[in-house]
């Protein structure tokens, strides 16, 4: 039994129903391939980087509040329903407690090394990532950054192992920005 299928108006291809979107609109499949329209659809974000960057940061500024007002929302909701969200944040806090203040037990024992242990080594990842001397580090806007990214954990097991000293280095605020939640980034 042969699967239906159609030619692409942009590609010229011939391939099955399943390679096209349906309309539902129009009760009918659409003229161009997925693949086509994917291809569209990058080449208009890369030709409008721009314009679609001042789109979205007027529409930022006109809905801030109520933009700001669902994400939190929505980060609660997300703590309370999943066990994993919540673990994550509340070994964030923890850390951010005892790096600001070095007296969390817990968070020291997640850490795997004292307070000030930890600052010699992250002094010491600034060093070596960016080759600046640690007395020059006050001049610049530092984040404490996952090597191997918080969201990548997949167990609660896995989360405490993220937050060891070993995988966390100082970068610029602007480079772990730019990071993300990537694995495979570079200076």
């Amino acid at each position: 039994m042969e699967e239906k299928g159609k030619n692409c108006t942009k590609c010229k291809e011939y391939k099955t129903l399943d390679n096209y979107y349906f309309r539902k609109d129009y009760n009918k499949y659409r003229g161009d391939c997925k693949q086509c329209v994917s291809n569209t659809g990058k080449a208009y974000r890369e030709a409008n980087r721009e314009k679609r960057k001042a789109q979205k940061r007027k529409y930022y500024l006109k809905n801030r509040e109520r933009l700001i007002k669902e994400t939190s929302q929505y980060k609660t909701n997300k703590r309370r329903t999943c066990r994993l969200s919540r673990t994550k944040y509340l070994v964030s806090k923890s850390l951010r407690r005892y790096i600001t203040g070095g007296k969390s037990k817990r968070a020291k024992e997640c850490i795997g090394c004292t307070w000030e242990e930890l600052l010699i080594h992250l002094a010491g990842t600034f060093e070596a990532n960016y080759g600046i001397p640690r007395e020059y580090m006050k001049n610049f806007e530092l984040h404490i950054d996952h090597i191997k990214p918080l969201a990548s954990a997949s167990s609660e097991e896995e989360i405490y192992e993220l937050n060891h000293y070993t995988n966390l280095q100082y970068l610029m605020a602007s480079d772990n920005l730019s990071k993300g939640s990537s694995s495979n980034w570079s200076i």
